[in-house]
């Protein structure tokens, strides 16, 4: 086994113990935002992109790479839905097909708001740390964490990433700053998974 090869095994791994399962945390307060697109194309893509959330957040990601595609095409500049869908893509293994996403929402639009552009470069750093290229992943944690300092989600992510790389001082530091902020949110279940993380040998 090359140590390539071990590094994306152990991220995706790690990934995929953070991911299946959970809510879409980044995503149901954008569906909660009104958008007036100006015009009725915009407003269906924005219909179509609240049912494409609802059903990720059913498990049925299917259905929403299809609502969500359907979004991109009546409104090409949706950064929101392109994001959306490469989560549904890494979800259901397609990588490439996830990275390709991530990458059109960042390029699309750099002036999101900070809950949009901080999950895009982290969505994005997890499928190129899974795809073995973990120090570019490192460099989108990084940007997301820059982005948004206090994102718990990113210092997991980074963390997880350079503990992959036997950097275990700077593992535990993310990994302590993401558990101070899961625990300050209350939000007990990554607060243990983070934990867990931390009792790396």
């Amino acid at each position: 086994m090359t140590k390539k090869y071990h590094i994306a095994k152990v991220f995706l791994i790690s990934s995929l113990l953070y991911s299946v399962g959970s809510p879409i945390a980044d995503f149901p307060v954008l569906a909660q935002q009104q958008y007036n697109f100006g015009s009725a194309s915009r407003e269906s893509a924005r219909r179509y992109f609240q049912s494409g959330l609802e059903a990720m957040n059913a498990d049925n990601n299917q259905k929403g790479i299809k609502d969500l595609s359907e979004a991109i095409r009546l409104m090409p500049d949706y950064s929101r839905a392109y994001n959306l869908r490469g989560f549904a893509k890494r979800r259901i293994g397609d990588l490439r097909g996830a990275l390709d996403d991530f990458n059109q929402a960042i390029k699309i639009n750099q002036n999101w708001e900070t809950a949009k552009l901080h999950a895009a470069y982290n969505n994005r750093g997890q499928v190129k740390a899974m795809l073995g290229d973990v120090l570019e992943g490192i460099k989108d944690f990084d940007r997301a964490i820059e982005i948004y300092p206090d994102y718990a989600d990113g210092h997991k992510n980074r963390g997880i990433a350079k503990a992959s790389l036997g950097l275990k001082q700077e593992a535990l530091s993310d990994f302590q700053k993401a558990a101070s902020w899961y625990k300050l949110d209350n939000n007990l279940e990554e607060y243990e998974k983070v934990l867990k993380f931390m009792k790396f040998d």
